[in-house]
């Protein structure tokens, strides 16, 4: 019942993710197919360029490297902000929090 909502989100989540890599680590060179050098900050638009060429499913890149960016943008950029230094929007539930901390030291 699930499994095509699963797949469905796999493809944005791992563009999202990469899009965030790429972000955290720019100027790292990427060896792509062995013939091509790019930097980090590239690989999510060559992958979506890959997706073009290839027919596949282009929205999923593009909601993928849009939600990487909003997370980007409020985890690492908005905090550090002169006027919006004190204001942390995307912060883990304390509930959450506790619960990975009570499962890890019962290990």
């Amino acid at each position: 019942m699930f499994g095509w909502q699963i797949t469905y989100l796999s493809k944005p989540l791992q563009n999202a993710v990469v899009y965030i890599w790429c972000k955290k680590v720019p100027d790292i060179q990427l060896n792509v197919f062995f013939f091509f050098r790019i930097r980090a900050t590239f690989l999510p638009w060559f992958m979506l360029i890959l997706q073009i060429v290839f027919k596949g499913e282009v929205l999923h890149a593009i909601f993928g490297i849009i939600a990487g960016h909003f997370y980007y943008f409020f985890a690492d950029v908005l905090p550090k902000a002169p006027n919006f230094a004190s204001v942390k929007l995307l912060t883990t539930p304390h509930w959450l929090y506790a619960l990975s901390c009570r499962v890890a030291s019962s290990l």
